[in-house]
């Protein structure tokens, strides 16, 4: 009786919880930046007629680079409608929407494109005055909203646009800001209302939380139960926060053909369950006969399809075709990236929840293993890299299901169910990616290690049927075939600059981004590494060794770090936790000028990031207080102390949200410097 009341109470404080979490997401989803245009994507074919692809809103315009803009026809074509897009497609868009001046006065516009363009405020076509293209239109607009109407067309440029202006008084052109930006007349209305609303619900969700946290004491109170669960309940949060963070915008970066081997997984995978035969772009075309492979132009990309393809394992593939086939894709080509990455964004959730329950197994308290499942869910380059269609998405949380499983198992309390997950992820893993065989032999080091020689003898059994279950997949497609692509595969050209790139360079594809936060968590993990929980990145070091022996140094792309990410946060978490702990200033220090500093450089207007006060900030924060305590110790320096690195940890991580909440923008500062050329300022009234 009192175990059915016990877990009627349970049931009824989760609730509650559930209650307060939708309450406050709600709250957030009313305070959320809103603002932008009504973008109507269309294609113009020669006659001049239009087919509508997408609408949606944009925030600013504001598209500096090709991949944004492109992005709503390459996901929303229409194949069995347009056909196979060999060149990117002469295409139009309209913004309709309003415009805000902030204040009364002449207002200067600018719109840079190398496209055709039309701008037209309150129904009135701008045009530039004769000779002053450069410096824009100005117009005389009265404070509040107007009408605004931009129409870009694109013909043989690469596409881009941006709409600048200059307010009253000032001297610089500069983006027109989401907040002066409407899409429709409905949205300035509602604007007021829902502020409003989210700010009173968002109050009264932090009231109750507020006194939920004052009654934790209290026996039988919901305040009791979340204290006593409260590493539970901060890890549904970080699940629940990972989840949005890697599904705002999830299909538009990284961008498009950043890597094309995001499609080879959904071709591959698809051809296999609809036509039975595996078939997508190879790297090695030269490899097959010549009526075994097919060039096709797609989107201005050439590609040749090989038919039977074999360059990858299809173990992930078939699982990204078959979702791909769920969400209405009727052929190859349409297996594009809105249908693609949910696959890895659910395993990478997968990854978040065994991050955190790994970190509870081994280290002597929950704290580092919950601060590493939020590093885990909120570090943007993990949280990119996540979103990518690669197998390395599959292989991190095997890795660390497969670290789980041995640890319980070799420390008595796993039995033979236990050592079957174990045999199951190695197999899985060999047919998800080549590098998946670290995961056998990290779990045959293991073993060895603990000298249970059956156990070791079982997982070896199992890696070898997987092998040749793999290989009678080959030999039922093409024997001779399967083995060149395999030989060539294994002739890849390996060099100690491999070393180097994986050490020391932070990716999502190819791309350098986040070098600082990389560089913490090696220093993290180079502690770690020689400390007591040094076993627990014994699996990593298997994947590193394979990594290294296997990869090509002509190009070494950001995924190949995805297995090593939950291992490196693990790390990170127990630097956090030690230094919430110990409250020293090289913890600090070392935080700081890494970790602190890369998040702040993203996520500052520029202006502010290039100064001397966000430096001194920096340093302030990381170790004014630890420096305080040291020479001065008091009760108010403890407390001082204490506030100091709790604010630099949040500044963290909510900078990290930020640079989430618009990696698009942020992204592009790393991408489009220096490879994108600069658009030319175009007449403001010259009509398509």
């Amino acid at each position: 009786m009192d175990r059915h009341r016990g877990g009627s109470r349970a049931i009824l404080r989760v609730t509650q919880l559930l209650l307060l979490g939708l309450c406050g997401s709600f709250a957030v989803f009313l305070l959320r930046p809103s603002g932008g245009l009504k973008g109507v994507y269309s294609l113009v074919d020669p006659a001049g007629v239009e087919s509508v692809v997408a609408l949606r809103v944009d925030p600013q315009i504001e598209f500096p680079a090709p991949q944004p803009l492109l992005d709503p026809f390459i996901q929303n074509w229409k194949l069995r409608a347009w056909g196979v897009p060999g060149d990117l497609p002469r295409f139009q868009v309209r913004w309709i929407g309003y415009l805000r001046a902030p204040q009364s006065g002449a207002y200067r516009f600018q719109v840079e494109s190398q496209g055709a363009v039309r701008f037209m405020l309150d129904g009135h076509a701008l045009a530039p005055r004769e000779g002053s293209g450069s410096e824009g239109v100005e117009i005389v607009l009265s404070g509040g909203w107007h009408a605004l109407e931009l129409t870009y067309r694109r013909g043989e440029e690469e596409p881009g646009i941006r709409l600048l202006w200059r307010l009253p008084g000032s001297t610089e052109f500069a983006s027109v800001p989401r907040a002066d930006l409407a899409p429709y007349a409905g949205a300035v209305r509602s604007r007021l209302p829902r502020v409003l609303a989210g700010t009173s619900l968002l109050s009264a969700c932090l009231a109750g939380a507020v006194w939920l946290w004052r009654r934790r004491t209290s026996p039988g109170t919901l305040g009791e139960f979340v204290l006593a669960r409260r590493h539970e309940t901060a890890l549904a949060g970080i699940l629940l926060l990972g989840l949005c963070l890697r599904a705002h915008e999830y299909d538009r970066i990284p961008f498009h053909h950043e890597t094309a081997d995001e499609y080879q997984h959904g071709w591959e995978g698809w051809s296999l369950l609809h036509e039975g035969e595996p078939i997508a772009w190879t790297f090695y075309p030269q490899r097959y006969p010549p009526g075994h492979v097919t060039p096709l132009r797609w989107l201005g990309d050439a590609y040749y399809l090989a038919r039977p393809y074999f360059d990858h394992p299809p173990g992930f593939s078939l699982i990204v075709g078959a979702t791909c086939s769920v969400l209405g894709a009727d052929q190859m080509l349409d297996c594009t990236l809105w249908r693609m990455r949910p696959v890895p964004i659910a395993f990478s959730l997968i990854a978040i929840y065994l991050v955190a329950q790994v970190g509870w197994q081994f280290f002597p308290d929950r704290l580092p293993g919950t601060l590493a499942a939020l590093l885990f869910a909120t570090l943007p380059t993990v949280v990119l890299g996540n979103r990518l269609v690669k197998a390395e998405n599959l292989l991190a949380p095997l890795l660390l299901g497969q670290t789980l499983w041995l640890h319980r198992y070799l420390g008595g309390k796993g039995k033979m169910g236990t050592l079957l997950k174990v045999g199951a992820a190695g197999g899985i893993s060999i047919w998800a990616k080549a590098t998946g065989i670290a995961l056998p032999l990290a779990a045959c080091c293991a073993l060895a290690k603990g000298r249970r020689w059956q156990a070791l003898a079982w997982v070896a059994g199992c890696t070898g049927l997987a092998i040749g279950l793999y290989l009678l997949y080959g030999a039922w497609f093409g024997w001779s075939l399967f083995l060149d692509v395999m030989g060539q595969q294994a002739s890849k050209w390996v060099a100690l600059r491999t070393l180097l790139d994986l050490s020391g360079i932070s990716r999502v594809v190819g791309l350098q981004f986040g070098g600082g936060w990389y560089l913490w968590l090696g220093m993290a993990t180079a502690s770690m590494a020689l400390g007591r929980f040094r076993e627990l990145l014994a699996p990593a070091a298997v994947y590193l060794v394979v990594l290294i022996l296997t990869v090509d140094s002509r190009a070494v792309f950001g995924w190949y770090r995805i297995p090593l990410y939950p291992f490196i946060c693990l790390a990170g978490g127990l630097f956090l936790a030690d230094w919430w702990r110990e409250k020293d200033v090289p913890r600090g220090l070392l935080f700081g000028i890494t970790a602190l500093a890369t998040t702040l450089a993203y996520a500052l207007p520029e202006p502010y990031e290039r100064s001397r006060m966000a430096v001194l900030c920096v340093l302030f924060l990381t170790t004014a207080g630890p420096l305080w305590f040291l020479f001065r110790p008091s009760w108010v320096a403890r407390r001082a102390r204490a506030a100091a690195i709790l604010a630099a940890m949040g500044l963290f991580f909510a900078g990290n949200l930020y640079i989430m909440s618009r990696p698009i923008p942020v992204y592009l500062k790393e991408a489009v410097a220096g490879k994108t050329p600069a658009l030319s300022s175009t007449p403001a009234g010259h009509a398509p």
